[in-house]
């Protein structure tokens, strides 16, 4: 089952302003999709959302995944990841040749910041937007773990959970670039994203717009309201793709047994049948 969220940005030169370079970043829509395993690798749903993108005049899209339960950093394989499979990134460089789509994960940190507040005045986060400045971070016998993730970007927040004084709570926010998501033989098309993230000197001015839109998701989702009019960010805008349980992914344990094991109802799986008999043809 696939739930998904699109947020477009759109240049203020775009929407016709007078003056100001920013973005207006807006967070439009919703939608849910339960794909059979055979076709997990070719997700109609993504499909579709990228083509409604791509009519709306998007040449940049950036893709960014969460599978429930599977390990991000130094995972073991990219079968859970479908926008990293050659195939699909394959397809979408035939339809789509004169767009660049951005295969990225993200993981999020907790942190304990050893500061005080009064340190701080002013500030409620920072951010590392450099892949050499994540690489310092590294040690060259670690390099295995991280698979083939490229840390480009990373935004950490100074919020505080409890207690200021007995309990300063911090953390960051870091989004990596699927390196391994290559499209097949049109290898211009699979490599035009890793040289507008990457790259220093190519198109500083893109670049700055990429990474525009993510820091701004984490302030379109604050956790706070303005105060004094500044704006408080919050550490993962991404939550609600972050599901902690095996209810929220679709399915409910309606039975449990030391023995014999637990006995679980997919609502996916349910959903899936009662549309393929939707589907069938009626039989005269």
């Amino acid at each position: 089952m696939f739930s998904a969220r699109t947020y477009l940005a759109v240049s203020d030169e775009e929407l016709g302003a007078e003056t100001g370079s920013g973005l207006q970043l807006a967070h439009v829509r919703n939608f849910a999709h339960v794909q059979s395993a055979r076709d997990f690798e070719n997700p109609t749903i993504l499909f579709e959302e990228i083509a409604r993108l791509y009519a709306d005049g998007c040449r940049h899209i950036m893709l960014l995944w969460n599978h429930f339960g599977a390990r991000r950093i130094g995972r073991g394989a990219n079968r859970h990841a479908p926008h990293a499979n050659r195939r699909f990134l394959g397809r979408l460089a035939r339809d789509f040749p004169d767009a660049t789509i951005y295969a990225l994960s993200l993981d999020v940190f907790q942190a304990t910041r050893v500061t005080n507040r009064k340190d701080l005045t002013g500030r409620y986060a920072f951010e590392v937007s450099r892949v050499r400045e994540h690489e310092a971070f590294w040690d060259g016998a670690e390099s295995n773990l991280r698979d083939e993730l490229i840390a480009f970007y990373t935004f950490a927040t100074l919020s505080v959970v409890g207690d200021e004084q007995r309990r300063p709570q911090s953390g960051f926010c870091t989004y990596f670039l699927e390196s391994s998501a290559g499209a097949g033989d049109d290898l211009e098309w699979s490599l035009a994203a890793q040289t507008n993230l990457l790259g220093q000197n190519r198109d500083p001015a893109l670049r700055d717009m990429l990474l525009a839109v993510l820091r701004g998701m984490h302030y379109l989702h604050a956790e706070r309201e303005p105060k004094n009019g500044q704006l408080r960010p919050c550490l993962a805008p991404h939550h609600w793709s972050d599901l902690g349980s095996a209810e929220a992914a679709g399915e409910l344990v309606v039975m449990r047994s030391r023995r014999r094991g637990d006995v679980v109802l997919s609502l996916p799986a349910v959903l899936a049948r009662v549309g393929a008999v939707l589907r069938a043809p009626a039989k005269t």
